[in-house]
């Protein structure tokens, strides 16, 4: 059984009680998270964080009553270690630049599934820079669009959780040409891994942060 110390630690904010809800009952059903308070205004959220001591926080970009970046500002101003994935319908280079200067972990859009989310908070928690800030939309990233259709076919399935086998099985190839295929799309995308493949493929992003100073 999972010990609480070792578990991460979450508060979860957002503006719609509705997405709330949503995103309480699909962490707290996940092993490894404990969620410590959910919350509808960035000032409650700030609270929390602090008040808990929370490992990571999934912050509504939109929130009201003390802003997304106010939040961030003030966790960074109190050197929080907490990590903050902003949650967004949609992100502007004004606000990645902005998330980027005050120190966010990470951005996922509210059209990625929630099982890629919890795959996103558990990346982030551990501290991994997945994807690089170049890769901020992949639909439009010039990279993307130089990818054969076999490697669009092979990304999709993996960003799916089929294993080289099964992918190999499903397309009729060897499972060393799927090895072949996923290296180039590696180099091509500049990502490393099948968790960063997938975060990609469902249009999460996370920011490359710098080391933490010693205390």
């Amino acid at each position: 059984m999972t010990s609480q110390s070792t578990l991460c630690g979450l508060v979860l904010a957002d503006s719609s009680p509705i997405l709330l809800e949503g995103l309480l009952r699909k962490f707290s059903a996940e092993p490894g998270f404990h969620v410590l308070a959910c919350c509808r205004t960035g000032t409650e959220a700030l609270r929390a964080v602090l008040e808990h001591a929370a490992d990571v926080l999934v912050l509504d970009l939109g929130i009201t009553r003390a802003n997304a970046f106010d939040v961030l500002r003030d966790l960074a101003a109190r050197r929080t270690p907490c990590r903050v994935i902003l949650l967004a319908d949609r992100v502007s280079k004004a606000d990645m630049a902005e998330a980027t200067r005050l120190g966010a972990a990470g951005v996922a859009l509210k059209s990625m599934s929630s099982d890629h989310l919890v795959l996103f908070a558990r990346s982030v928690n551990e501290g991994d820079g997945v994807l690089r800030t170049a890769s901020m939309d992949p639909a439009g990233d010039e990279s993307s669009r130089l990818l054969s259709p076999r490697q669009l076919e092979i990304a999709e399935l993996v960003a799916r959780g089929y294993t080289n086998a099964e992918v190999a099985e499903r397309l009729a190839i060897s499972e060393g040409t799927v090895k072949g295929h996923l290296h180039f799309l590696y180099k091509k995308l500049r990502i490393s891994g099948r968790l960063a493949l997938a975060l990609y493929a469902t249009r999460g992003i996370s920011l490359k942060r710098p080391p933490r100073s010693a205390a």
